[in-house]
């Protein structure tokens, strides 16, 4: 799913680079679908088997080394798309913010001018922070309510800003978080009451289902000409449901392959895409526009290759402390 999710981000940067079609205008919601996958995913690695026990300085180091190398390399085709728009090098300060995961919090720009996307990724770094050292120690009663302060917040936020497009950029910094707030801890909800609804989220085909109706969650809205700002908010919560859809379905053996491979190259996909892309938006201005339809196939093809390169190396597997628990299949019995 998160794959899956990942690609349709791909399409919709590049129709933000091109100016394209405005179907794509709200595919920004699916960070919102990331943040409640990552919150359902770490729940087993937090809240059962070793991770269970673990210090949470354990945990937070095994995410950062987790997230870091491949958003370091995100940074560095970040400098090098600076450099071609440029034509000289950036001052230091900014590889330097990228590097360390500190935002630039002012002005209108994004606040990781090298890589916009790693806004998102340092949402879910501070999500995994206070999992690790709070929220794993709560009842899942308190984890309702704290998602259900987040839901609430970013109905208002998208009603204020007529939009829930917000978070990566200075003046909107610190409103994306009611982004994570609510998706990853809905996802941890979801984990904990896995056995009290997963046989009813089964339904025939989920996992074709589940996709379709993400697409439709994100291309819909556009489509029906429904503002933003009164149905942003409602379209996250749909996500929730299609989350459990997806984790109650197995995938056909005959799909498995690549489903399995889509996973893989999705983190490093999303971390690398966004300067890529802007390389190629700059090559575009300077070259016959008989030649864009090619560019942009030949742009695609070589953020998959570059995922498929690195989900292969240490890099997206990232750096994993000594004893730091590993991702396990199942879900541990979690407080009530």
């Amino acid at each position: 799913m998160r794959g899956f999710a990942a690609v349709i981000v791909l399409f919709f940067h590049i129709s933000v680079l091109r100016h394209g079609p405005a179907i794509f205008d709200r595919v920004y919601l699916a960070v919102d679908l990331f943040y409640i996958i990552s919150g359902f995913v770490l729940a087993a690695v937090f809240e059962s088997g070793v991770g269970a026990t673990a210090a949470a300085r354990s945990l937070i180091l095994n995410r950062i080394g987790r997230l870091w190398p491949m958003m370091a390399c995100g940074s560095a085709f970040g400098l090098c798309w600076m450099m071609m728009r440029d034509g000289t090098v950036p001052p230091l300060a900014l590889l330097v913010t990228g590097l360390l995961f500190v935002p630039v919090t002012t002005g209108v720009g994004e606040i990781f001018p090298l890589n916009g996307p790693q806004w998102s990724l340092l949402s879910e770094l501070l999500a995994n922070i206070v999992h690790a050292l709070v929220l794993r120690r709560l009842p899942t009663t308190a984890l309702i309510a704290i998602a259900s302060t987040g839901w609430m917040l970013e109905v208002l936020i998208s009603a204020v800003q007529e939009t829930l497009n917000v978070g990566h950029q200075g003046t909107t910094c610190f409103l994306g978080l009611s982004r994570v707030l609510f998706g990853y801890t809905a996802g941890v909800i979801l984990a904990r009451t896995r056995d009290l609804w997963q046989s009813r989220a089964a339904v025939p085909a989920g996992w074709i289902a589940a996709p379709l109706l993400l697409v439709a969650c994100l291309l819909v809205p556009t489509l029906c000409a429904w503002p933003a700002g009164k149905t942003d908010a409602y379209v996250v919560l749909l996500f929730v449901p299609i989350v459990a859809i997806a984790s109650s379905s197995d995938v056909p053996p005959l799909l498995r392959p690549g489903s399995t491979w889509l996973g893989k190259i999705s983190y490093p996909l999303y971390a690398v895409h966004y300067p890529v892309l802007s390389m190629a938006a700059l090559i575009e201005a300077r070259v016959p526009a008989t030649f864009d339809l090619a560019l942009w196939i030949a742009s695609v093809l070589v953020v998959v290759a570059l995922a498929d390169v690195f989900s292969r190396t240490p890099l997206a597997r990232g750096i994993r402390p000594t004893g730091a628990p590993r991702r396990t299949r199942g879900f541990a019995p979690a407080p009530r």
